[in-house]
């Protein structure tokens, strides 16, 4: 299995304190991650599939929100994504599906795909 999953977000602003919290399938937060990253434009991290007491999480589907907020205390809304290497590509009969770091993703929630050996963005 995966041991770790890797987590992005962007921040249209600059932000005074950014928490990333992570869900189960039940809507139960299960991690909560304090960003150092406060600028605005892309951050990327790697979540190590533990709960807040350090211990592994089972297999499952995870959610992650970013709530961000400027000195003033107002919320800043960030876009989220998650990025990873891409293992293969299926097509079944609920459409095509993408195969990335293990976990399948549908073609319709993938929003860019780049090459990180010519890009430079590592993304």
């Amino acid at each position: 299995g995966q041991s770790s999953i890797d987590l992005g977000y962007n921040l249209p602003s600059q932000a005074n304190s950014v928490e990333v919290n992570i869900y189960d399938s039940n809507g139960a937060l299960v991690k909560t991650i304090d960003s150092s990253k406060l600028s605005s434009g892309d951050c990327k991290l790697s979540w190590d599939l533990t709960d807040n007491n350090g211990s592994k999480v089972s297999n499952g589907n995870f959610t992650f929100k970013v709530m961000a907020a400027d000195a003033s205390g107002s919320s800043i809304t960030a876009s989220l994504y998650k990025y990873g290497t891409i293992d293969g590509v299926k097509f079944n009969s609920s459409g095509t599906v993408v195969l990335i770091d293990g976990a399948e993703y549908s073609i319709s929630e993938i929003a860019e795909i780049t090459n990180s050996s010519t890009s430079g963005s590592g993304q």
